[in-house]
């Protein structure tokens, strides 16, 4: 269960691109039935938190979306750069779990009725989970091969997902219209927000601002390794009490154009952010993760337990951005793609 979690919810975040969707999501449907098969609740919240923070990063993300949006990046490079890091991520966190329970036991008893299974039941199990992973393999064989845009490839997500509905025999006109109204009161908040973003960057450049930022950084030690060590730990910090939308929309703006004048590849600078968010956001203490977890975890499993069970997933995350930072480099100052 532990290993479908991690496959699952990495299928939904890449389907939501929402962190708390996912976490809240698989904090209902996995954490009882895990609980209540004798699953440590370390490691059975921390693989929740894990899976549901891959929305930052596994494409088709609406955050890399909206980041290369920001960043004036193609959106196709964005998705190309960001597939490594991903298929890191869930290869570690599935090495991780499996390696745990081999070497512990007693962390995730194994369950009897699932060795008599019948042959109908995988069946039925992999149907479940190959249509939405069908779902995301169109949406990005039609961005990666060229057939459709990024923004045409969202109309292909919409036109699949409403043949599945309609296969099921699950597409009710109650439900298009929930999922149109849904829609487009996600769209209408991130187009005020959007909205609001602009006046604050139009004001703030009025009273040459950006001047003040390129001098603030002309404080910093020359180079691009302090000018990256200095944003990562600020992002870092500022998901703690921000969403993504407000610094995506606020904060961005002001360090793509410094990030661009030091010769910083700008799809590798992408892709370091979304990794940075990703970890920030499930970071105790403050990690938003954490908290839409705890808000539907049982009053049984503590906060400290979900706490300490995030952290061996942090390591590995730290561990992959520092092994993919050092064997990229320091981007050049001539403008280089990332291997």
């Amino acid at each position: 269960m532990l290993v479908a979690t991690l496959i699952v919810g990495s299928m939904l975040s890449a389907i939501t691109g929402f962190v708390s969707a996912s976490v809240i999501a698989m904090g209902l449907i996995a954490l009882p039935t895990m609980l209540k098969a004798g699953y440590d609740p370390k490691l059975a919240t921390g693989s929740i938190a894990a899976a549901g923070t891959l929305a930052q990063m596994l494409p088709p993300s609406l955050v890399l979306i909206v980041l290369a949006e920001q960043m004036e990046v193609p959106l196709v490079e964005i998705f190309h750069a960001a597939l490594l890091p991903s298929a890191m991520l869930v290869g570690l966190y599935l090495v991780y779990v499996v390696a745990a329970t081999r070497w512990r036991p007693g962390l995730a008893p194994p369950l009897m009725e699932a060795a008599s299974a019948s042959v109908s039941a995988w069946k039925e199990a992999a149907v479940a989970a190959g249509v939405p992973l069908a779902l995301i393999l169109a949406v990005l064989a039609s961005i990666f091969f060229g057939v459709a845009t990024p923004t045409e490839g969202g109309a292909v997500g919409v036109c699949a997902a409403l043949l599945i509905g309609l296969a099921k025999r699950r597409l009710s006109r109650q439900r298009l219209a929930e999922a149109l109204t849904n829609a487009g009161v996600l769209c209408s908040s991130v187009i005020f927000l959007l909205l609001g973003a602009s006046f604050f960057m139009l004001v703030f450049r009025g009273f040459n601002g950006q001047a003040w930022i390129e001098q603030l950084f002309g404080h910093l030690p020359q180079g691009q390794l302090p000018f990256l060590l200095f944003v990562c730990i600020g992002i870092f910090l500022l998901g703690f009490f921000l969403d993504f939308f407000e610094i995506a929309f606020i904060v961005v703006p002001l360090i793509a154009p410094v990030a661009r004048k030091l010769g910083i590849d700008m799809v590798w600078f992408t892709v370091i952010v979304a990794v940075v968010l990703q970890t920030s956001f499930m970071h105790p203490p403050f990690g938003i993760a954490l908290y839409n977890l705890r808000s539907v975890a049982p009053p049984s499993v503590r906060t400290s337990e979900i706490y300490l069970g995030a952290i061996p997933f942090l390591v590995l995350q730290m561990a992959m951005g520092a092994s993919w930072w050092r064997s990229l480099g320091l981007p050049a100052r001539h403008h280089r793609r990332p291997r």
